[in-house]
């Protein structure tokens, strides 16, 4: 190992490489036993030449921002197990090479206060170092037992009100709570045995809502507006060499508002299904009064008002057979009560159909109108037929649909008999997601032709304004299609189902 003291180079005169061109004094150089040069340097610190017989030698830099505790060094000298000690302006720095981690002391562990001027190993291995303040020895063995630096929280302050701490600082503070209104937490840290000349920094991060550590000089650090949940509270040292601490932490809840809680979450659900089941058992209840009314009014239509009438035209009958000799003026006053009384019945029994609370499905609808069909057609002058879904038992109408639904047919098939002059007519009704499409087809004369529904509505029918008006009351669409000056007359009426139904409705007709 050599030594060399107090070289002044001015160093525009260096070879390339050898850094900016700009005057500073070497003040030391050192051949370690690796082979490799050091420079201490006035303005740059510590300069390492891995190559020093190269004809352009390249020098890596070691400065503040690499952990040495200052730019300027005067000093270098190498120990038994390779590591540097570099003298300085502000103390003495232990570097190792190998992991290129720097140590400072400075007078609190004893270095003599100034510049250390110059520095060597003796024959026994102890390090000297000659400083403007006196000479000092070192021993370089007993820097392995130097105490490590940890990050301790010192202090937990909630809306401003301090939480027990232990004196000496912990590593963990658990169990903080911060209710509604207290929404700022501030912590206090501390890592002793790091210090400022050593690049001392800190960093802190919130698990979960920080991805990155977040790096600050103070030691103090506020939290606020954080919303309900649990947070963990990360914080450590970091030195300018890169190595950091082991994190302390706070554990701390922020309690959301009473009725955010679970509690009141839990108890305000649980009223609302009471109050749903309550609504419900009502409208249950209200449901079974309502059908109960109409069974009784369809009963006592059926057997007081429909029988009386059928009496009346019984004996309209019987007086019109026993009359007609005597008195032949009275037969066609006779024939029109029977002929009134017996359209009345119709009409009720209608009625009585309509509110009737055991015929609410899709099936009862297809029946009736099979038996109108029956009655309008069966002469033998028209052919009919009736397509509908093979479960329209499961097909749940209301009353309001079923009565809408029913008259909707019943006035189309109608309008066949009467203005369509048609041989076949076909009645088809299709339930799917939702939709029932009710579609009347005839072989008539159609809309133009002579005696068909534009003609009927001239002389006063009302034909697809009564269709539109229905449909319109169940919210779905009722049109006619045919073209002029051709035959066959299509009737489709589409009314949309009550969700509740839906998931009755087959998904073909």
């Amino acid at each position: 190992m050599g030594l060399l003291q107090r070289q002044e180079v001015p160093l525009q005169q260096r070879a390339p490489g050898w850094g900016p061109a700009t005057y500073e004094t070497i003040n030391a150089i050192l051949a370690d036993n690796a082979g490799r040069v050091w420079i201490a340097s006035t303005a740059q610190g510590l300069g390492r030449v891995d190559q020093p017989q190269a004809d352009t030698p390249v020098i890596r830099w070691y400065g503040t921002a690499q952990g040495l505790s200052s730019d300027t060094a005067w000093s270098v000298v190498e120990d038994s197990s390779g590591d540097l000690f570099v003298g300085t302006g502000r103390g003495v720095d232990h570097f190792s090479p190998a992991t290129e981690r720097f140590i400072h002391y400075s007078a609190d562990e004893g270095v003599p206060r100034g510049e250390i001027r110059g520095a060597l190993r003796d024959r026994s291995g102890q390090i000297w170092f000659a400083t403007t303040g006196g000479v000092a020895r070192f021993e370089a063995r007993g820097d392995r037992h130097r105490l490590q630096p940890r990050t301790l929280i010192t202090a937990v302050r909630v809306a401003g009100v301090a939480l027990p701490v232990r004196a000496d600082g912990a590593r963990l503070i658990d169990d903080v709570t911060l209710q509604p209104g207290d929404r700022r937490i501030e912590i206090d840290f501390v890592s002793p045995g790091a210090r400022a000349v050593d690049g001392l920094q800190y960093q802190h991060r919130l698990e979960g809502v920080d991805r990155d550590w977040t790096t600050t000089g103070a030691r103090t650090v506020a939290l606020a507006g954080a919303a309900p949940g649990r947070y963990r509270f990360l914080v450590r040292a970091v030195l300018a060499d890169g190595g950091a601490t082991d994190p302390a932490a706070v554990d701390f809840t922020v309690l959301a508002p009473f009725w955010r809680r679970g509690w009141f979450v839990s108890l305000a659900a649980l009223g609302v299904s009471a109050f749903a089941l309550v609504f419900h058992r009502s409208r249950v209840r209200h449901a079974v009064a309502v059908e109960r009314v109409r069974t009784q009014i369809a009963a006592d239509l059926h057997d007081g008002v429909g029988a009386g009438l059928s009496r009346i035209a019984i004996l309209s009958d019987v007086a019109r057979q026993q009359v007609q000799r005597s008195s032949p003026e009275a037969v066609p006053a006779l024939s029109a009560i029977g002929d009134h009384a017996r359209a009345v019945i119709n009409d009720m029994s209608d009625a009585v159909w309509f509110i009737d609370p055991r015929l609410d499905d899709l099936q009862r609808v297809v029946a009736r109108i099979r038996r109108l069909a029956a009655e309008l057609f069966d002469d033998g002058t028209v052919r009919w037929r009736i397509h509908a879904p093979a479960d329209a038992a499961r097909i749940v109408l209301t009353s309001e649909q079923r009565r809408h639904i029913y008259l909707i047919l019943k006035e189309s098939l109608t309008n066949v008999l009467r203005h369509a002059r048609a041989t076949r007519v076909a009645v088809r009704v299709i339930a799917s997601r939702g939709l029932l499409r009710l579609t009347v087809l005839d072989d008539g004369v159609g809309l133009g032709g002579d005696g068909g529904l534009a003609a009927a509505q001239a002389a006063g029918g009302r034909g697809l304004e009564n269709l539109q008006r229905r449909a319109a009351m169940l919210g779905g669409t009722a049109r006619i299609v045919s073209r002029l000056h051709s035959r066959g007359t299509t009737v489709i009426v589409e009314v949309p189902i009550a969700r509740r139904w839906r998931e009755n409705f087959p998904r073909s007709a």
